[in-house]
This record gives structure tokens, sequence and C-alpha cells, in this order.
């Protein structure tokens, strides 16, 4: 089931998003921010969507434009595998639905294949690839752009 997280949905959603197998791939070489301070931001930020799924996936969707919103996925290990799409998915649905969304984009590095997988399989497509955009580990990645249409 997909809700909406509330403030006091706040150490759950640092829990997901803090989990040692979650933050690895969050933060790139630049985050400064402990996972209760990006929840935080994220949960009180009007121009942000913080979806939860049974507790234990988070998705962020900030809003970029009048339409575009920019996703971010933090699924716990119990959570992935076969049929984990149906998450994704489910929550691009709400924010059609319930939000003035009509695009949903996001940015995956190159390295990260099985997000970029889970983005296609939740029906985004490459839309575009900017070369050394991503620092991580010191070593600089491109990023793919992945996007859906309503």
């Amino acid at each position: 089931m997909i809700r909406e997280a509330t403030i006091s949905d706040i150490l759950l959603v640092a829990k997901i998003i803090g989990h040692e197998e979650v933050w690895a791939y969050v933060i790139d070489d630049g985050t400064t921010e402990a996972p209760i301070d990006v929840a935080m931001g994220c949960i009180t930020n009007p121009n942000t969507h913080v979806l939860l799924s049974d507790d234990n996936a988070v998705l962020v969707f900030s809003k970029k434009n009048a339409i575009t919103y920019e996703v971010h996925t933090a699924l716990l290990p119990e959570a992935r595998g076969k049929g984990s799409e149906s998450i994704g998915i489910a929550c691009c649905e709400w924010m059609f639905e319930n939000t003035d969304c009509t695009k949903i984009i996001s940015w995956v590095p190159t390295y990260n294949e099985s997000a970029l997988k889970y983005s296609l399989k939740c029906g985004l497509r490459i839309e575009g690839l900017v070369e050394s955009s991503f620092r991580k580990g010191g070593k600089l990645y491109g990023q793919h752009l992945v996007g859906r249409e309503k």
C-alpha cells in the first residue's frame, strides 16, 4: 500500500534511507547531511512528496517545474527482487493521480546497473546521458537521465 509520509514518519524515512545498503547508493562525495536531516528536509518541503510502501521503501518526488518531478528511490533489501517494480509503478501512478505531475525523471549513475534496470522495469526510459556529472569515491561517473510520462 502506498501512502504519503507525514512528519510522524520522520524516523521511519530516516531509517530506510540511512540503511547501510541504501545510504551508500543515495549519497555522492559531496553529501554532508545525516539521514535524519535528509528525511526532515524532504518531508517538510512543500514541493516534495515522500511516499512509503509497507514501511520498507521510500520514493521521494521533488518538484522541478510545473509538471515535472524528480524521483529518488530507497528500497530496503527485503523490498528488492522479483516484483519490486510494483512499488515504483504504484508510486508513479499515485503521483499522476494525486498531483499536477505529468512527467517523472530520475538521474541514475552509470555504475549503478541495478538501479537502471529497476527504473526501466518501472516504465521509465532512457532519455539521455550526462558524462562526468556524479562523483563517488573520488571517481567521476556519468548519469543516465530516465523519464516517464503520464
